[in-house]
């Protein structure tokens, strides 16, 4: 059986506190993707079939395929708006 990292159970752990994907998705409020290929079009088409409003979910891409599919969900381009600065923020831990 192949183990998954950590981080990804830390994740998973964090998750079943809230008792289901659900409860959890409601407890987030926005979610950002950098760059919108298919790896975010699938995540972003799994979270709004699993009750996440369109309106907490946002991307940046400059690709116009991209932006095309992810404007039919209805997601939100950032790169219309009016920042002039994005600042990402990772934690090691």
């Amino acid at each position: 059986m192949v183990q998954k990292p950590p981080e990804i159970m830390k994740f998973w752990v964090f998750v079943k506190n809230y008792g289901n994907l659900h409860n959890f998705l409601t407890f987030l409020k926005n979610l950002l993707f950098f760059g919108g290929g298919n790896i975010a079009q699938a995540i972003i088409s799994g979270l709004l079939l699993n009750g996440m409003s369109n309106k907490n979910i946002f991307f940046v891409d400059r690709n116009p395929i991209n932006q095309k599919k992810l404007n039919n969900l209805k997601v939100k381009n950032l790169q219309k708006s009016s920042s002039d600065i994005f600042i990402v923020i990772l934690s090691a831990n």
